[in-house]
């Protein structure tokens, strides 16, 4: 931990103060901060505070779970690891309480879980014996069964180390870089450990291109990146340095650099959506609110939206349905309360404004053929044309005899008709006592375009 930071507000309170924090659980403020410059848009609502305030402590999550292990919390004087852990369920809103950590507890260790069961972690800031200061490394590694809920302790690294790297992948723990006990030196040393076959020792990897601490890591697709830090205890020698390492050629590659160095990253790195994030930090000269993303496809890096507040030392690892959570860490003290990141839906474009619609023109409606199996019903008066105008108008009614191969007008007329059902008598319009047998076809003609139905209704 860089000692130019080192001025958390970490106050001992009394034993009554502790249950109250630990119980209430207090509720953040309601508030919500939807994101929208730059990258996709995160809406941040708050989560249930952290019963107790911590920083630098290692994060990972497992089926949905955050779990929060050790760090230095508000309950502890500076600078003494805590022993606490906790497990954070975004579904339900809600800490619970971890058995305690072993030896009295740790800070900046590198931490992973194998995906299924167990979380690792190695290294570290560790207790001293009398659990009141901190010893600058160890060789402890852990391994805790979220099943039980019991530690078991694992082969120890090769040499103490802090702030460094661990990522689980295909059955095998790759401890990188971290500082050693004296913090004189960066390591670039690469450790493995087979624990699929049961390994008690740790086997050199390939050496890392630039030695660094308190950076952060993550696995996309099998390989390992490490990203960001700092060279020994200076937090203003921050990278921006992004190096991956691949496990089946024993190899690393150095990519596209990080658009502002940070350093204090350590678990403020996770995947999401197939790209590595970064979350917050320390530049070379302040706390950052930065978020900044990495598509290993195109190699290049985005930045989204900013978190709700500049935060160093923090917890941020993503969950399902594309979501993270954010908590904890330092910004001037160590923090309880946090937020649940969730992808806000798309802005729908605005809608397409109609073309405008030419004026009807005034036409004739499709004509009305009367069979002339109707002429009787006619004859008697029985057949009318019925139609509807949506508004008062004038219509002509023509009214054609039709005997192949052509047409004879027997009556044409114009009236007007009011708004609602009406209808015109054929013998009425016809002016005649009896229509001769043929085919008659009946038009009307509304003015102005006027909207008309027209039927032809036969009462027998």
């Amino acid at each position: 931990m860089a000692s130019r930071w080192q001025w958390f507000n970490r106050r001992r309170l009394p034993g009554a103060v502790l249950a109250a924090v630990v119980l209430a659980g207090a509720a953040p403020v309601p508030h919500t901060l939807t994101a929208t410059a730059g990258g996709p848009a995160y809406t941040y609502s708050p989560i249930r505070s952290m019963p107790v305030g911590t920083t630098e402590a290692q994060s990972v999550v497992l089926h949905d779970k955050l779990y929060v292990l050790g760090g230095f919390d508000v309950l502890k004087d500076c600078c003494t690891p805590t022993d606490r852990a906790w497990a954070f369920d975004p579904a339900a809103n809600a800490w619970t309480a971890l058995p305690h950590l072993p030896n009295h507890g740790v800070s900046h260790a590198g931490i992973d879980s194998d995906g299924s069961r167990y979380i690792y972690y190695a290294g570290g800031y560790a207790a001293d014996a009398a659990a009141t200061n901190q010893v600058y490394g160890t060789t402890d590694v852990w391994r805790f069964d979220t099943a039980t809920g019991g530690y078991a302790r694992m082969p120890s690294l090769p040499q103490a180390r802090a702030a460094g790297g661990l990522a689980y992948r295909a059955g095998k723990l790759y401890y990188f870089g971290g500082a050693n006990l004296a913090r004189t030196t960066d390591s670039r040393d690469v450790w493995i450990l087979d624990v699929a076959a049961g390994s008690t020792t740790w086997v050199p990897g390939a050496a890392m291109p630039n030695p660094r601490n308190h950076l952060g890591w993550a696995v996309i697709n099998g390989l390992i990146y490490a990203v960001g830090g700092q060279h020994l205890n200076d937090s203003s020698t921050a990278q921006a340095e992004l190096d991956r390492y691949d496990p089946a050629s024993n190899a690393w590659t150095r990519l596209s650099a990080m658009p502002v160095a940070r350093s204090h990253v350590m678990d403020t790195t996770f995947v999401l959506g197939g790209r590595l994030v970064v979350v917050g930090g320390w530049t070379t000269t302040s706390v950052s609110a930065s978020v900044t993303a990495y598509d290993p496809g195109t190699n290049t890096w985005q930045s989204w939206p900013d978190a709700p507040q500049a935060r160093t030392s923090a917890t941020a690892k993503s969950i399902s349905a594309g979501r993270f959570v954010f908590c904890c860490g330092s910004a001037g003290t160590s923090n309880s309360n946090g937020w649940l990141a969730t992808p806000a839906p798309p802005v729908p474009p605005p809608p397409t404004p109609a073309p405008p619609q030419p004026r009807p023109r005034a036409a004739a409606l499709s004509h009305v053929t009367i069979h002339p199996s109707t002429v009787r019903a006619a004859r008697a008066g029985r057949v009318s044309a019925a139609f509807r105008l949506n508004r008062s108008a004038k219509v002509e009614a023509v009214l054609r005899r039709c005997l192949a191969p052509r047409c004879t007008v027997v009556a044409r007329t114009g009236f007007s008709a009011p708004p609602g059902p009406s209808h015109v008598s054929l013998l009425a319009l016809a002016h005649r006592r009896a229509l001769p047998a043929a085919h008659y076809r009946l038009t009307l003609t509304p003015a102005a375009g006027r909207a008309v139905t027209v039927r032809l209704v036969l009462t027998r």
